[in-house]
């Protein structure tokens, strides 16, 4: 699962690389220890370098504290909650950008599907409460991410086609082919599970 994830991860960057080498921009990296550049580096190895320190202080920390009920229930609820957040980066994107241009539809109902089964095991078997819960949860937000698909059913590329003339057609085309390359967050919002997998080693 690790290794899946690093490999989209890296086709994420990849792509935005190139795109934001295009146009100019300045390259970001881990090293650099800027706040308003977290998670927005433009080389894979920042975020290999962000992943090993991370996996490191968790592993210090359970060397530390690993005897120790409640820090050990505190990081596992953290790790359910926060596999239960994983479409929130896509839900916000598709909010803000009022569109789910970019977004697999087959990937969030295959993800839902899973989760939903995976909760009503949950409940079933009655495991601890966070476990159902998260899972509700995620499911919820799975769904409503499904629901913005159908309330943005226009898509940005139409829209442009239908209404811009001619003469701007072609540049306004090219900026959304951009900017939907950027849809990203879901894709990289699996780096959260990635968290998840490191937080419950």
């Amino acid at each position: 699962m690790i290794g899946v994830m690093l490999g989209m991860l890296y086709s994420v960057v990849t792509v935005r690389c190139r795109n934001t080498t295009s146009v100019g921009a300045r390259k970001r990296n881990f090293r650099d220890f800027c706040v308003t550049d977290f998670w927005q580096w433009t080389d894979f190895r920042s975020y290999v370098e962000f992943l090993m320190w991370f996996t490191g202080f968790c592993a210090t920390l359970l060397l530390v504290f690993g005897r120790n009920t409640a820090f050990v229930e505190t990081i596992g609820c953290l790790a359910v909650f926060t596999e239960a957040m994983l479409g929130m980066p896509q839900f916000y994107h598709n909010f803000r950008s009022q569109s789910t241009a970019g977004m697999s539809v087959a990937m969030v109902a295959m993800w839902t599907s899973g989760d939903l089964f995976e909760t009503i095991y949950f409940i079933v078997r009655d495991v601890p409460a966070q476990f159902a819960i998260c899972g509700l949860l995620q499911v919820s937000v799975e769904l409503a991410i499904l629901l913005q698909v159908i309330l943005y059913d226009v898509s940005p590329v139409r829209v442009v086609k239908e209404s811009c003339p001619n003469e701007c057609r072609q540049e306004e085309l090219q900026r959304l082919t951009v900017s939907c390359s950027d849809s990203t967050f879901f894709v990289e919002s699996g780096i959260l599970h990635l968290l998840n997998k490191i937080l419950t080693v």
